[in-house]
């Protein structure tokens, strides 16, 4: 009786030994795949980085400028606040 014991509890815990590998052999495979997706989103980052570079470049910038015939007014030279501290002076004071 004891024997048969024995040999239920080892097929149980070879059952559970199963389980766990298939288990933890799907696991694996969605982590592949979410750090495959994580890579194509770093690759398509990185192009609009670029993309965003390249039209902030202060060349592209000028052209632009050009284009739409506005003038570009270096820094102040402007009238009104210069800087953020006098926005918010300005807007505390209404």
């Amino acid at each position: 009786m004891r024997i048969a014991f024995v040999i239920v509890i080892l097929a149980v815990i070879a059952a559970s030994l199963v389980t766990f590998r298939s288990q933890e052999a799907v696991t694996r495979h969605e982590i592949q795949c979410l750090q495959a997706q994580l890579i194509e989103q770093r690759h398509g980052q990185w192009d609009l980085d670029v993309s965003l570079g390249v039209l902030t470049a202060v060349e592209a910038v000028r052209e632009r400028a050009d284009k739409m015939g506005l003038t570009l007014v270096p820094p102040g030279t402007q009238e009104g606040p210069q800087d953020w501290a006098s926005v918010l002076a300005l807007e505390s004071s209404d």
